[in-house]
Parts: C-alpha cells; sequence; structure tokens
C-alpha cells in the first residue's frame, strides 16, 4: 500500500527535490503559496495532489484540514518545509513587526499547523513529523537573530512534541540540512557586506554551484521509514551525524541526550 506523505512549503528546493524521490513509490500531497512553480517543476501524476496554502493564515489552513476530513485522508508523515531569512540587521535596529514575521514563519506557523494536522496523522503505525531546523539553531547568526531564535524554538518544540506523542507512535525530528544554496539566501545574496564573515564567505562559494539534496534526501528516506522511537526528539545534522552508521541507534539508547538541545553542567 502506497504511504501518503503531507509536504508543507513544497515550492523550496529540498522540498522539490525529496518530492521527485518519493514520489515514486507513495502518494505526496504538496502545499505551496505559488502552485505555478509548484506544477511547473514538478510532473503531475495520479500520485501527486497540490493545493494552495498561505501558512500564515488560518483560515487557509483550517479549510485545508476540512477538506482532508472530508476525504477521510490520515497521513503517514508530515514534513515541514517552510522557511525565511530576515534581511541582516543588528537586534538595536530591527523592524520589529518585520522581525516577528520572519519568527512566525519558522516557529509559530509551525505550532498551529502542528496543532490542526494533528489528528490527521495515523495513530500507533510510526508516523512521522519532520522539520527543519537549519544552522540557525546550532549557532547565534549575526545579523539574523529572529531566524536563529525561531529555528532554536523550533528544536525544542520538537523535542516536547516527541515527549508528547510518544504514546502515539509519532516519531518526531528536526533535520539540519547544512549550508545550501536555496531561494531562502537570495536576499542576502544582495546584502554581502552587511554580514559576518563566515557567512559571506559561505554564500560566496556557493554563489555558483549547483545545490546537492543527496544527503538530505537519504536522511528523509531514513526517518520515513524509521520505526524506532529512540529516534524521536533528536535534531540531526544531515552532514554531520553519524545517522547512516549501524552504531547510531546504540548511540541514542546510551545517551538520552544524543542530539538534543542540552546545556552541558560543570562535573
Amino acid at each position: 500500500m502506497k504511504k501518503k506523505y503531507l509536504i508543507l512549503g513544497a515550492s523550496s528546493g529540498i522540498s522539490q527535490s525529496i518530492c521527485l524521490d518519493i514520489l515514486k513509490k507513495n502518494k505526496v500531497y504538496l502545499c505551496s503559496r505559488n502552485l505555478n512553480s509548484l506544477s511547473r517543476d514538478i510532473k503531475i501524476s495520479k500520485n501527486t495532489h497540490l493545493y494552495k496554502l498561505n501558512i500564515l493564515k488560518k483560515k487557509d489552513v483550517f479549510e485545508l484540514v476540512n477538506l482532508f476530513n472530508l476525504k477521510k485522508i490520515k497521513f503517514d508523515a508530515v514534513i515541514f518545509f517552510q522557511g525565511k531569512l530576515e534581511k541582516p540587521s543588528e537586534i538595536i535596529n530591527i523592524d520589529y513587526n518585520k522581525w516577528l514575521k520572519v519568527f512566525e514563519i519558522n516557529f509559530l506557523a509551525n505550532v498551529y499547523l502542528v496543532k490542526n494536522i494533528f489528528p490527521l496523522l495515523k495513530k500507533n503505525s510510526y508516523s512521522k513529523i519532520i522539520f527543519f531546523s537549519g544552522g540557525g539553531s546550532f549557532n547565534a547568526w549575526e545579523k539574523f537573530s529572529a531566524y536563529s531564535c525561531a529555528k532554536t524554538a523550533l528544536v525544542r518544540f520538537c523535542e516536547n512534541l516527541a515527549m508528547e506523542t510518544k504514546k502515539y507512535k509519532i516519531i518526531v525530528n528536526c533535520i539540519a540540512p547544512g549550508f545550501l544554496r536555496t531561494a531562502i539566501h537570495n536576499d542576502a545574496l544582495s546584502n554581502l557586506n552587511n554580514l559576518n564573515k563566515d557567512y559571506r564567505n559561505q554564500l560566496k562559494k556557493n554563489k555558483n554551484s549547483e545545490p546537492n539534496f543527496n544527503k538530505v534526501n537519504k536522511l528523509i528516506k531514513y526517518l520515513l521509514k524509521n520505526k524506532s522511537l529512540l529516534v524521536s526528539g533528536r535534531t540531526i545534522s544531515a552532514n554531520f551525524d553519524p545517522w547512516a552508521d549501524n552504531n547510531f541507534k546504540k548511540k541514542l539508547k546510551k545517551n538520552d541526550n544524543f542530539l538534543m538541545m542540552r546545556r552541558i553542567n560543570l562535573n
């Protein structure tokens, strides 16, 4: 039987790459504000279903969830791809309303979507929820405080959600895809002189290169197939963590804090 996957923010570069990959054997329900680009970049088939959705409009979310309920659709996994960087600015100079919107897209919208979509997940059959946290949760990004704070909050939300949905056999994870040249960085390219050195160098390095989503795709497929609750609540780097190693689950079992956001205390 084909799996049913709900993908939110499906117009991003990473999401389109994974969509093309998992479409081969599954039914995929794609949601995006821009259906024109989505239908252009992804071949439509009987296994593809497109829905226009603005994640910031509660009415859109309500109507979509109601539609899925009417169709009695239950999902095996929901993947949240949406994300946005603000224009670089020091905290003392931020436009609060613009800052808040970035925080809303990267964090609060995920909370609202989970609350409404949760009844659509299959219970007691190892359903999956996957977020994209990005490097903003690992480091303080100078001049990108909204993005960094939102992604850090998303990691903690993932951990809380994993604890509370364990009884339903729902596995929740965050993925850090690594630095890839995608649309999220386009605005920053026009503000190179206003960026910190490390981020500026990364952008220059990747400016003319084609993004390679291979490791991210493999990690997503690993998580979609996984049936171990030990994996739940972890933030996993596609590039740096040993998720493909046979000893990965042993490390998870041995250390409850492995790949989780924790303070390290002095002995």
